[in-house]
């Protein structure tokens, strides 16, 4: 059995945050997500880490991690953004616009 890291799912009270934000929070996560991503591969995390720090963003407290990872994962799932590695942990997955 091989012991492959995963990000975990949001907690309850994450999910309780998330389910607070505003359609304009997320579209402000989702600009400070794309921002981020260039044309070039970069990790995920380094994605997410960049897009958490933007000054879009900095009013909105309390947004964990897995929750701007999940925004990644809508882009890849409509055919925005393409990844390389192991899309269920942000440190072994890599991203880049199409």
């Amino acid at each position: 059995m091989s012991n492959v890291e995963v990000d975990p799912d949001l907690t309850p009270e994450q999910e309780k945050r998330v389910s607070e934000l505003s359609a304009t929070e997320i579209d402000l996560i989702d600009e400070a997500l794309n921002a981020m991503i260039t044309k070039t591969l970069r990790k995920m995390a380094r994605v997410v880490g960049g897009a958490m720090m933007d000054e879009r963003v900095s009013s909105i407290s309390g947004v964990p991690d897995i929750f701007y990872a999940k925004r990644v994962h809508s882009f890849i799932s409509n055919g925005e953004v393409e990844f390389v590695g192991n899309l269920r942990c942000m440190r072994q997955c890599e991203v880049r616009r199409r």
